[in-house]
């Protein structure tokens, strides 16, 4: 095939592309992509819509007819292009901004769409739709949401939402002035559009990664927005991602300039269709299924018993020493709370137990086969290779429990399972699934709702067993309730009596020793240290953002596989899923990476850091935020105070405060006008610093974030004031009168503005009770100084508040 024949041709009236069509349906991942095509002929408020032609043809009367002398002749306007003709249309000042206005309002608002096949197509159950039309008969029709150029959106969870990449007509007839409109239709138009309308192109650039687009009623011309997004996606050979993007007309391209516009916007197959049959089979096609396959096997299980453990094995079973994670460790792992609950599922014919990595899920499985010893048992392991002959053997298996481990089966075959629960429940048989969370929506409503979650973390009662088996070894309540088994795991490996007794790490230090010697400061190394960071304040990272980290340092070719493989290069520590529904919307990726660790990864960018140095650190984590910044409207939170303390350990002193302290410095720039940062920079120097210059500077600070428009922040900068204050008089050699009222007077303060946040306020009171906060402190110095008298009013207020009178 030459490269001119290279996009497939299909005709919806045969078999084969019925076929295609069906299966990209029914991946769940398909968009359609509607252009102004699917509009045209319909009746608007006042006429008819036009199509692309018929609007060529509006606009270039409007601009003849025009008084105005300095403009196109007729004959130039007629070899215009529709870009040209818009920049004179809207853009110069020819014809009247009303009347441009009253033809976008009788043309293009309260537009109906007539046909029912239409309506059946736009109502199937698409996650969200784009489209190029200006007009408003998509989201009337859905009661959906319109997201518009240059505008900020945030995805709700269950809306639809109609992105309009060209802008919206009822908008621009209320804009106060043509440069107000908002519509992306002249050359200028697009060149903004790439600049300033980042937000929205990101999320098209990463479902052209992502998703299946079908073009339906588009003509795809000079639309540079799309070609844009698209060439991010180009790798050094030119080649695209494995997402197919169906060009759907009416009649089959066959000449070389229009074989070579669609291969320009990487269409990949060409779908001929009779547009009712179209719409009509779209409408057909019921809710979408994946068809993802991974190996199966199958062991029987004998419930071993293991008389010549090592005097180390439940410290090599919690580390993952020398231990193999598929051996049953039954006389070892202390009992979860989780299994009481696991009895009376076992009459029905699946029992669901989901969770993440490290969260016990495999143990739980071992230990309900342990106790039930009246069936057959077999436990299937995440490592099994097996054909789809075994899934069968396993469905025809009587009087059996059958434990299957997260991973031994495909989303098909499970499906295969829910669709034979009758079968497997005449068989007397109950399988105990194990899963990740990705994975239940193969399962269906019902099985989902009764699913018994294994947290990856211990209750108080399980952290007590733990412990008491710990003991022996010298250690004391080293295991922590509601803490994430790995984190546990980290700071048990890090004990010096662990250390002692224990020949090797765990397998887990090995990992981060391994991973922290293959790193270099390379863009891959750096690409690598900004998701990390990410993460560490995030817990997760979307692949629309990961693709978004790649861009900005120069690799794009690596923005949809190195997603992936990051994953795997850092598990267990991360966990690479499916997103869920509501985040797919709003988050507009199909798939994410979270965190299973925090301590690990806080471990892992102390490492690196040391690596790289101060300066380095500090301009990658600038640089990360930067980025974010343009797609993501919570990515302030990647430079709270008390994130970036978190990860910095203070054993790493000197790095914890040049890195914290040069971040907030290089952000003074781009952050100055927001109270949040001033806010961020002071708590900064509160904490890291004992200088009373830094904490004057700091009370600064304070004063920058406390604004009107900003209540909340402004009445916590208020408390952090007031605690500087109160600090300059702890610190200083001998803090006067001056330095003792104003603290006085900014803790009164506080506790006047505390209705705005009085949880944050209220945790100073927890602290006050026992004394040892600087409030207390500034009451005491006031109390034996004869200066303070006239202020007795306000240091009685501050002492009621502390004793919880107030």
């Amino acid at each position: 095939m030459s490269k001119h024949d290279s996009i497939r041709v299909l005709r919806l009236s045969d078999t084969p592309g019925k076929d295609f069509l069906r299966g990209l349906l029914l991946t769940g991942r398909c968009v359609p992509f509607i252009g102004a095509g699917f509009t045209a002929g319909e009746p608007a408020f006042k006429g008819i819509v036009p199509g692309g032609a018929a609007f060529m043809e509006i606009m270039r009367d409007a601009i003849n007819a025009s008084p105005t002398a300095d403009k196109p002749d007729p004959s130039s306007l007629e070899r215009y292009s529709f870009q040209e003709l818009a920049d004179e249309y809207f853009r110069e000042s020819i014809v009247p901004p009303e009347q441009i206005k009253t033809t976008l309002r009788d043309r293009f608002t309260n537009v109906l769409i007539t046909s029912e096949t239409k309506r059946d197509f736009i109502r199937w159950d698409w996650e969200y739709i784009y489209t190029l039309n200006i007009d408003d008969a998509i989201e009337r029709e859905l009661n959906a949401i319109k997201v518009l150029p240059f505008n900020d959106f945030a995805q709700h969870k269950t809306t639809q939402f109609v992105y309009k990449l060209h802008g919206d007509a009822a908008d621009a007839v209320t804009a106060k002035n043509p440069e107000a409109m908002n519509l992306v239709f002249g050359s200028a138009d697009y060149v903004a559009s790439l600049i300033k309308n980042r937000a929205l192109i990101s999320t098209l650039t990463n479902d052209l990664a992502e998703r299946h687009l079908l073009f339906v009623g588009c003509s795809l011309t000079d639309e540079l927005d799309i070609l844009f997004a698209l060439a991010k996606f180009k790798s050094t050979t030119g080649s695209l991602p494995s997402t197919n993007r169906v060009y759907v007309t009416a009649n089959e391209p066959k000449d070389y300039e229009s074989k070579k516009k669609l291969r320009r916007y990487g269409i990949t197959d060409v779908l001929v269709v009779d547009y009712p049959d179209f719409y009509a089979f779209v409408a057909s096609v019921d809710s979408p299924l994946s068809a993802a396959k991974s190996p199966l096997d199958h062991y029987a299980y004998g419930n071993k018993k293991h008389t010549r453990r090592s005097s180390k094995a439940f410290l090599q079973f919690l580390l993952q020493t020398s231990w193999n994670t598929h051996e049953d460790p039954i006389d070892l792992a202390v009992s979860r709370d989780d299994l009481k609950q696991v009895p009376p599922l076992l009459e029905e014919p699946m029992v669901v137990l989901w969770g993440r990595r490290f969260s016990g899920r495999t143990t739980l499985l071992f230990a309900i086969l342990s106790h039930h010893s009246n069936r057959k048992r077999y436990f299937i392991p995440s490592s099994a290779a097996a054909s789809d002959v075994v899934l069968n053997n396993v469905l025809r298996t009587k009087d059996a429990l059958i434990a299957i481990d997260s991973g031994a089966m495909s989303y098909q075959q499970l499906q295969v399972i829910v669709r034979k629960l009758d079968q497997v429940r005449e068989n007397n048989t109950t399988i105990v699934l194990a899963t990740n969370r990705a994975s239940l929506s193969a399962l269906g409503s019902l099985l989902v709702d009764t699913a018994l979650e294994v947290k990856d973390r211990m209750s108080a009662l399980e952290s007590k067993q733990i412990n008491a088996k710990l003991e022996p070894y010298g250690l004391s309540k080293i295991w922590r309730s509601s803490v994430q088994h790995l984190d546990n795991i980290f700071s048990l490996s890090d004990s010096p009596v662990v250390e002692s007794m224990l020949t090797q790490h765990s397998r887990l230090h090995e990992n981060i020793t391994r991973l922290h010697q293959q790193w270099t400061a390379t863009p891959v190394g750096r690409l690598e240290f900004s998701v990390l960071f990410y993460l560490a304040t995030r817990q997760r990272i979307y692949s629309r953002y990961f693709r978004e980290l790649a861009a900005a340092a120069g690799l794009d070719h690596l923005g949809g596989s190195h997603f992936s493989d990051f994953a795997k290069q850092w598990e267990p520590f991360v966990e690479l899923e499916d997103s869920d529904p509501s985040s797919k919307r709003s988050e507009r990726s199909m798939k994410v990476i979270v965190t299973n660790a925090n301590a690990w990864i806080h471990y892992s960018i102390q490492r690196l850091s040391l690596k790289l140095g101060a300066t380095e650190t500090v301009s990658q984590i600038v640089r990360t935020f930067e980025v974010m910044n343009q797609v993501e409207d919570k990515a302030f939170e990647l430079l709270l105070f008390d994130n970036l303390n978190a990860i910095f350990a203070e054993n790493l002193s000197d790095l914890r405060i040049s890195v914290i302290r040069g971040v907030y410095e290089r952000l003074a720039a781009i952050l100055s006008g927001d109270p949040d940062y001033w806010l961020q920079r002071a708590k900064g120097l509160y904490y890291l610093s004992n200088d009373v210059d830094d904490l004057r500077v700091a009370v600064e600070y304070c004063q920058k974030s406390i604004v009107q428009r900003a209540a909340k922040t402004s009445t916590n900068a208020k408390l952090t004031k007031a605690n500087l204050l109160g600090k300059i008089c702890k610190v200083k050699r001998s803090p006067d009168d001056a330095d003792v009222l104003q603290a006085i007077e900014a803790y009164v303060e506080a506790i006047d503005s505390r209705a705005e946040n009085p949880l944050y306020i209220d945790e100073l009171l927890r602290k006050s009770k026992t004394g040892k906060s600087y409030m207390s402190l500034v009451c005491r110095m006031a109390s034996k100084r004869a200066t303070m008298l006239p202020h007795r009013h306000e240091i009685d207020r501050i002492q009621s508040y502390i004793g919880g009178r107030i």
